[in-house]
């Protein structure tokens, strides 16, 4: 049975790991259980973009925390270059991948959309195994 709850919160800056894009998914979560959790967002084409789809159509995975591997911390990141991206309708969500030999406890995260460094979207949640509520974000023509 997954746990996920999710709620938007007002932020204005914040610094995230991972290369700046538009758009740019990002997603931090708390390791203090040692859980491994993954960002996957689907292009307005269909494509999975995730740690085992690591670029397509201009999008690249340059953050992926895993269980034993997380140099720069709990945090996933996801971006295309200015004027690369499909134009479209994006779905986006954490998917609770491992729990790194522990226990399945609940995780929190913070899911980010920005283009150019502006935040778009903000969703925080906590999950618990299984995968979040799935988000929708629309890149439109440059």
């Amino acid at each position: 049975m997954s746990l996920f709850s999710c709620d938007q919160s007002d932020e204005t800056e914040v610094d995230l790991i991972g290369n700046e894009g538009n758009p740019r998914f990002n997603l931090e979560f708390d390791r203090s259980d040692g859980a491994d959790l993954d960002l996957y967002v689907k292009t307005p084409n269909g494509v999975m973009m995730y740690f085992a789809n690591p670029s397509y159509e201009g999008g690249k995975v340059d953050v992926d925390c895993l269980c034993g591997d997380c140099p720069d911390g709990p945090n996933e990141n996801i971006y295309w270059k200015e004027g690369t991206a499909p134009t479209g309708k994006y779905e986006y969500w954490v998917e609770y991948y491992d729990s790194c030999g522990n226990i399945h406890k609940p995780t929190d995260f913070t899911l980010r959309v920005t283009q150019n460094g502006k935040l778009l979207s903000l969703q925080n949640g906590k999950i618990r195994k299984g995968i979040s509520e799935k988000f929708v974000h629309t890149q439109k023509k440059p």
